[in-house]
């Protein structure tokens, strides 16, 4: 699997404690692709919007209905749920876009002022 990481900035501007949420979410993201998508491709963009950090994490797996992980009907959903939870500490929100056969999109946006240095 090929992982290609895009950013507009070197610095994200986001305090030590941010900066570890953010990792441990892409981190989760990453673990979740490795055991489940089949990927070939992951890609991973750190971009910064309107005062916000914007990271997204695509990969070219095999996708699978959100549905089922994000309204509890799966069993092993604690990694999104973690993914979720860290996103909300850092007063930000994480969205999950994935349908059999197109692989997912992971977006996670966290206000930089909260975060910031």
């Amino acid at each position: 699997m090929s992982v290609n990481i895009v950013s507009d900035q070197h610095d994200t501007g986001l305090n030590p404690f941010a900066r570890a949420e953010m990792a441990r979410i892409v981190q989760e993201a990453l673990n979740n692709v490795r055991r489940h998508a089949e990927a070939s491709r992951v890609d991973i963009t750190f971009q910064r919007m309107n005062g916000n950090l914007l990271v997204e994490i695509s990969d070219d797996g095999k996708g699978f209905q959100t549905e089922m992980i994000l309204d509890g009907h799966h069993g092993r959903n604690f990694g999104v749920r973690s993914m979720i939870g860290r996103a909300k500490s850092l007063a930000g929100t994480l969205d999950i876009r994935s349908k059999p056969g197109t692989g997912t999109t992971v977006k996670v946006e966290i206000p930089i002022e909260g975060g910031a240095e």
